[in-house]
């Protein structure tokens, strides 16, 4: 389904790029999204997003 995406999502495994990025980066881009993926900021809570960006570093361990 990834390979069909116009802009391909990013590689939460890939240890490199996980670990250039800061917490607060992909909290930044989840809360305001960038094309295609929407903003959450007003859908999640502030813990919530936090909760996610926690959850989202453990696919690169």
């Amino acid at each position: 389904m990834a390979d069909e995406l116009t802009v391909k999502p990013s590689n939460f495994n890939n240890n490199n790029m996980m670990s250039m990025m800061t917490d607060g980066e992909i909290f930044y881009k989840i809360s305001k999204g960038n094309q295609p993926m929407p903003q959450w900021e007003k859908k999640l809570t502030e813990n919530e997003r936090w909760d996610l960006v926690n959850y989202i570093k453990t696919f690169a361990k």
